[in-house]
């Protein structure tokens, strides 16, 4: 969590010293470093929005054998070669707000455990996924692109909802990558405890 507060913190920095000395707009400095914070704080908020809107999902429409959330080995060696094994535990784990934490595997043994790790990795995946393209609906918060040919839309907003994309991805990317793992783990279990193997445990509603 701490990495990537230090990596918002940097952008927001360089997107508003960009913007203060190209002043693409003409403004006081310190318009752009108020238009970086609030398209900072809508990109979050949205991310936020969007996560929730996928997590409330029914887990029956969560299809875990897809290939969404099962990458081929040829997605899964690029994710090894951009490095997913060493940046994985740096990314923010949020599991504080679904009562279930994805940074490591606690109870390896539980096969109701493992099902409903991989469900939560599920509908992380669907939520970082959206988030990408979504954040960039922040643009639209620049409403003087349509009264007096702002484009505060074009050199804070694009490079915030980049960034915020950025972010989404590589989360993206760990999931995606331990959920074939997950899977292996949990159809070996059941095998060892006898139990079939045809699909997936599906969890409970609440």
């Amino acid at each position: 969590m701490l990495l990537y507060g230090i990596v918002i913190l940097i952008c927001m920095a360089i997107i508003s010293v960009c913007n203060i000395f190209l002043n693409p707009m003409g403004l006081p400095w310190y318009h752009y470093v108020v238009a970086t914070v609030v398209f900072t704080i809508a990109v979050i908020i949205v991310s936020g929005v969007v996560a929730g809107i996928c997590r409330a999902i029914p887990s029956k429409h969560i299809h875990v054998e897809k290939k969404l959330y099962n990458p081929s080995e040829k997605m899964l060696n690029f994710y090894k070669k951009i490095g997913v094994k060493k940046w994985k535990d740096h990314i923010p784990e949020l599991g504080q707000f679904t009562g279930f934490h994805k940074n490591e595997v606690a109870k390896p043994q539980d096969n109701e455990y493992l099902n409903r790790f991989i469900y939560e990795a599920c509908y992380g995946v669907l939520g970082h996924l959206w988030s990408m393209p979504i954040s960039f609906i922040i643009l639209f918060i620049d409403y003087g692109m349509w009264t007096n040919g702002s484009n505060i839309f074009l050199t804070i907003g694009v490079p915030v909802a980049f960034v915020s994309a950025v972010l989404n991805y590589m989360p993206y990317c760990v999931l995606r990558f331990n959920i074939p793992r997950l899977r292996k783990l949990f159809f070996d279990l059941r095998q060892v405890n006898k139990l079939p193997q045809k699909e997936d445990i599906v969890i409970k509603e609440d």
